[in-house]
């Protein structure tokens, strides 16, 4: 029996090892804590139900398989960032097979909305860096209008419109008027803003951006500043698209995550 654990990030440590030798079926509170070596309340001390340890333990596998690496190297160019995209995907599937597959169709059932949001942000995060990789790459297209080099006098082509929340203010690109939409709403301290599209009377989701009080989290995209100094962690996830073909506005205005991230700390 092991030594008995002291901390939820123990638990969760056993949690995924118990994953890795029996599968995902055989975790349950009473199955944790036999593996931990203590009782079933001291497991209900940091989880209050089957529900929050493992909605947590999803959390830790996600951040285990796409923790970011040390060597700043992998984010140099392109062909090293995907590479190593695909070397995690690799080390996700063997250590927790079927991981990807029955978290995507959501086999948590009731978790499933926490669980969800945990897979946006991971996501959320690997796009972020990786369209950083490509903006130093200059890989990124330009608009023709960008293109244009303005006479002396003029104004800059490419503006951005301001998008006020209770923690500060988000920067996006203004090209596209009324077309964009953006719904403001808050769960507890966190501040979230989701953004639509309207392109001829079709309503599309865009992504969605959360806000947080608190900063420090490695798998945010970037902070937020208020007028008082504080920072906040921001998350950003991209909402799915429909399988048929979509607008080429709509690609071009899920792209504009790249200017509102360019804005964070």
């Amino acid at each position: 029996m092991n030594a008995a654990v002291t901390s939820k990030e123990e638990i969760l440590k056993t949690s995924r090892e118990l994953i890795r030798q029996q599968g995902w079926s055989t975790v349950s509170i009473r199955a944790v804590a036999a593996a931990c070596g203590v009782s079933v309340g001291s497991i209900y001390n940091y989880f209050d139900s089957k529900a929050a340890l493992m909605s947590e333990t999803i959390g830790s596998v996600w951040q285990e398989i796409f923790h970011r690496p040390d060597d700043a190297d992998v984010f140099r160019d392109v062909q090293t960032c995907i590479t190593w995209i695909y070397t995690r995907i690799a080390y996700g599937c063997e250590q927790y097979p079927g991981f990807f597959t029955l978290h995507s169709i959501g086999f948590l059932r009731d978790e499933r909305p926490d669980g969800k949001r945990r897979m946006q942000q991971t996501w959320g995060h690997i796009l972020a860096g990786l369209c950083a990789v490509l903006l130093a790459a200059g890989c990124t297209k330009t608009p023709a209008s960008a293109q244009e080099t303005p006479a002396a006098g003029d104004s800059d082509p490419v503006t951005l419109m301001t998008i006020s929340t209770r923690y500060g203010d988000l920067c996006f690109s203004d090209q596209w008027g009324e077309s964009l939409q953006v719904e403001h709403s808050s769960i507890g301290s966190t501040e979230i803003a989701a953004f639509t599209a309207d392109i001829d009377g079709q309503t599309y989701p865009l992504f969605r951006v959360e806000i947080v009080d608190s900063a420090g989290d490695p798998s945010a995209v970037g902070t937020l500043t208020d007028s008082q100094g504080v920072r906040r962690d921001v998350f950003v996830s991209m909402d799915p698209l429909p399988e048929e073909e979509q607008p080429d506005q709509l690609y071009a205005m899920r792209d504009g995550v790249n200017d509102l991230i360019d804005q964070l700390k």
